[in-house]
């Protein structure tokens, strides 16, 4: 008579499995590192996306890469909103997404087009992709720092093919896992340079250790903690002890049911052989969340289905038990601006 595999027999050989080709695929990530090169560009390749739709942009995708602060040879993905003489013209507001632990600038590629449709210009950087060591995380922090930098700068001067493509005071950073880590050391270095970013949204972010001790040094701006259900992978919320920290009011939503790997679309096999399942309509809500918080606190156009406001949407998803959100900064600043008109008005 033939034996059976109990059930929890076949879990653990079903486990070991997804452990095993997780290694696998973290092996060709980790041999694909960004090096020091002693070229500092290279050809950029481009390509374009069309869309039928006339109320969203078509989008131009560079492939680049150039010299950074640190000396390495980065690459980069740049998303271009085409003009359109039916929408709103550049310059543009900027996004700059950050891949998470052994990913690339493809993790978030869905979003970044999504974005880009809605009229972004979004800036997806490679980074090391070793996050672990002190040294590597600096660099990679100097890094997106300064590609944020060169894209400025570029688009101030009139010889540039990206000339007034971005506005330098509407821009963002966004991230998940630990690319919301780099997130928050890329606000603080750049507010020490004196470039701030008006938005951070960290989708899923898991801060580092060594930011607790300077996260309180950041200065006031919009930031949206985007979460999953709490598990191992977000280390069960800890990106809360360090909101905690600041000396000035946030926004966090939680997506009822989603996983940690729901907030990178695409998502990856490495990311859920580790991290849990994955489901379309998840992404689809970290996706949309993302976009209509950069949208109100950017003051992007809106060119999406819906037209009400992020607070208006979320108090929407709340009521239908999607999500659980806490809007103290967006709703003070509604009431500050609200307060401002009243004494306007009574002056005149």
């Amino acid at each position: 008579m033939a034996l059976k595999t109990p059930p929890s027999t076949r879990k653990n050989i079903i486990g070991r499995i997804c452990f095993a080709l997780f290694l696998i695929w973290s092996f060709f990530q980790l041999t694909s590192l960004e090096t020091v090169s002693k070229t500092t560009t290279a050809p950029d390749k481009q390509q374009a996306i069309t869309i039928p739709n006339s109320n969203l942009y078509s989008v131009r995708i560079i492939h680049g890469q150039r010299r950074t602060i640190s000396g390495a040879n980065r690459s980069y993905v740049l998303y271009i909103p085409k003009s359109n003489p039916k929408l709103p013209k550049q310059p543009y507001p900027l996004v700059v997404m950050v891949h998470g632990f052994l990913m690339s600038s493809n993790q978030q590629a869905n979003t970044d087009l999504f974005l880009a449709q809605r009229g972004f210009v979004v800036l997806a950087p490679n980074m090391t992709k070793v996050l672990l060591g002190n040294q590597n995380r600096t660099n990679n922090i100097k890094d997106v720092v300064d590609q944020t930098k060169w894209l400025i700068e570029q688009s101030k001067i009139k010889t540039s093919p990206y000339y007034d493509l971005v506005d330098a005071k509407r821009t963002a950073i966004a991230g998940n896992s630990s690319g919301g880590a780099v997130c928050f050391e890329c606000a603080l270095e750049a507010q020490r340079l004196g470039m701030p970013f008006h938005t951070l949204c960290s989708l899923e972010g898991v801060p580092w250790d060594r930011t607790l001790s300077e996260v309180s040094n950041l200065k006031p701006m919009q930031l949206l903690t985007l979460r999953a259900e709490s598990c191992l992978c977000n280390y069960h919320w800890n990106v809360l002890k360090y909101t905690e920290l600041l000396n000035f009011a946030t926004d966090d939503v939680k997506v009822n049911g989603a996983h940690h790997c729901d907030a990178e679309n695409p998502t990856t096999i490495g990311c859920m052989s580790v991290c849990g399942t994955s489901h379309e309509k998840y992404r689809h809500l970290f996706q949309l969340i993302t976009y209509l918080y950069l949208r109100d606190t950017l003051a992007a156009p809106r060119l999406f289905e819906t037209t009400k406001s992020f607070i208006e949407v979320a108090n929407d998803m709340q009521e239908d038990g999607k999500v659980i959100a806490h809007l103290d900064n967006l709703k003070s600043s509604i009431i500050s601006k609200a307060g401002s008109h009243i004494k306007e008005a009574t002056n005149d």
